[in-house]
């Protein structure tokens, strides 16, 4: 099973590489990160999120809220 779900978070991983607009999948991947226990992966996403998405503010706002939340 953890396979199957560390499986799962790779593909949502080369989605959001191919195509970054999609906040709620950033957010997604960086909450499964920290539930792995990876954190530096974790702060990775919220990385590559805030650049793929860095000409949106609202959504900024809402990765920095769930970095925090996530204690990244």
């Amino acid at each position: 099973q953890g396979a199957m779900i560390r499986s799962m978070v790779q593909r949502l991983d080369e989605k959001l590489t191919r195509d970054g607009s999609d906040l709620d999948g950033w957010l997604r991947l960086m909450r499964a990160y920290q539930v792995l226990g990876d954190g530096d992966k974790a702060k990775a996403a919220r990385d590559r999120a805030k650049k793929a998405l860095n000409n949106n503010p609202a959504a900024l706002a809402k990765i920095d809220a769930a970095a925090r939340d996530l204690g990244l």
